[in-house]
């Protein structure tokens, strides 16, 4: 039967222990290993994009969240992708105090032509509490269903739009998910050769991305992941 000293220190404890988590001043990551398959069939796919984001807030007012670290992959024949483990990486000084990754760090992307765009991230309670200064995610080794889109080609053009986040552009953001941005690329200007366009949400354009003159041409720079 634990002392009533003994339980106060071990209170005590937990408390320095949830208080050097929430001052993180640096963080890291596991590596993460899935698999994507079709939903109907079952059977695995190839080529599929896949990005991973960690990104840092300060508290819920903050409307610009800063991306500390953003990964792609392309699936392999067997549907896999795989993130390598990264960090420890510095919170950058020049961002608020406060800033932090939240409990549900990475979100994840995914989207493959013709299939609808599927955003994941971690399932873990409370909302907008700050996790492990070692981040893992609950996607790792799980098998993951992705849906052939239904419905016209209209709808089609939002379901892409609807994954292309003004994060992506911001601090050239765009330079760290080639294939992604390529990939949107590729389906809308299909789309637009049917006639097919929207006003309706924020759609990413090559020439249009923020930043060149310090980043480089966005042209130039995206050749050398084309096929």
């Amino acid at each position: 039967m634990k002392t009533p000293q003994r339980s106060f220190s071990c209170v005590l404890l937990a408390l320095a222990m949830l208080l050097l988590q929430g001052c993180a001043q640096s963080y890291s990551a596991k590596p993460i290993e899935a698999w994507v398959v079709d939903a109907e069939t079952g059977k695995p796919l190839e080529g599929v994009n896949v990005v991973a984001h960690w990104e840092l807030r300060a508290g819920i007012k903050d409307t610009k969240p800063y991306q500390l670290q953003i990964i792609e992959d392309v699936t392999d024949k067997n549907g896999r992708f795989f993130f390598p483990a990264w960090g420890p990486e510095e919170i950058p000084e020049h961002l608020h105090w406060e800033a932090r990754l939240e409990n549900n760090d990475p979100g994840i992307v995914i989207f493959k032509s013709g299939y609808e765009v599927k955003g994941m991230q971690n399932n873990r309670p409370p909302a907008g509490t700050h996790g492990s200064s070692v981040r893992t995610s609950d996607w790792n080794g799980k098998t993951i269903q992705i849906r052939r889109f239904q419905g016209d080609l209209q709808k089609y053009l939002l379901n892409i739009e609807s994954a292309q986040y003004h994060w992506m552009e911001e601090n050239c953001n765009w330079t760290r998910l080639p294939r992604m941005v390529l990939t949107w690329q590729k389906e809308v200007q299909m789309l637009k050769e049917k006639n097919i366009t929207s006003q309706s949400f924020y759609t990413l354009s090559i020439d249009g991305l923020s930043r060149q003159t310090e980043c480089g041409s966005a042209r130039e720079f995206l050749k050398t992941y084309e096929k």
